[in-house]
């Protein structure tokens, strides 16, 4: 029941999507533990996904925020034979594998180094805008707090996050203007 013009779209999409990001594709691997803030990083790390293979748990555990959990998920996946076959099919049928300029890392950026958390309803700016802003930078948005949180960007209605970073005191809490402030 597919026309002419759905099947062209359908293409084009496939086509499209071979295209995207290193980082997504790590993702869309599914290895276990490792969400997009991870595959961020490790996407950083490399010119292309195979070279992960030769990693070894202590190399991946000097990254940061990379416990031995997530390494060894990591060195297992890689170490496992089918999919080092899924890799290799995936790369000969043309999804891209390699790192893209714009994931390198951003070496002393304004932010480099600062991890920011974003809590609460934003005014100024869209979630996604914001966390570009701090990754355009050399920083790194997180998604809990910790303490390795070093900045809570507070917009209204701030809830849980806010107490917890409070507790704290150790992370520098700001609102959505003073982190406006800090970016001009």
């Amino acid at each position: 029941g597919w026309g002419k013009r759905s099947v062209n779209n359908l293409e084009k999409s496939i086509e499209a999507s071979k295209n995207q990001e290193l980082y997504r594709l790590i993702v869309g691997l599914g290895i276990r533990e490792v969400g997009s803030t991870t595959a961020k990083l490790l996407a950083q790390q490399v010119e292309k996904l195979a070279d992960l293979s030769g990693w070894t748990t202590e190399q991946l555990m000097e990254l940061p925020d990379v416990g031995p959990k997530v390494a060894d998920n990591v060195v297992h996946f890689f170490k496992h034979q089918p999919n080092a076959t899924l890799i290799d099919e995936l790369r000969k049928v043309g999804v891209n594998t390699k790192r893209k300029e714009s994931e390198k890392a951003k070496e002393g950026g304004l932010f480099h180094g600062l991890s920011f958390l974003f809590t609460g309803s934003l005014q100024q700016l869209k979630r996604n805008e914001a966390k570009k802003i701090v990754e355009d930078n050399g920083g790194k948005v997180v998604s809990a707090v910790s303490k390795k949180l070093d900045y809570l960007v507070v917009g209204e209605k701030a809830g849980s996050k806010l107490k917890k970073a409070q507790k704290l005191e150790t992370i520098k809490i700001v609102s959505e203007a003073e982190f406006l402030e800090m970016v001009k």
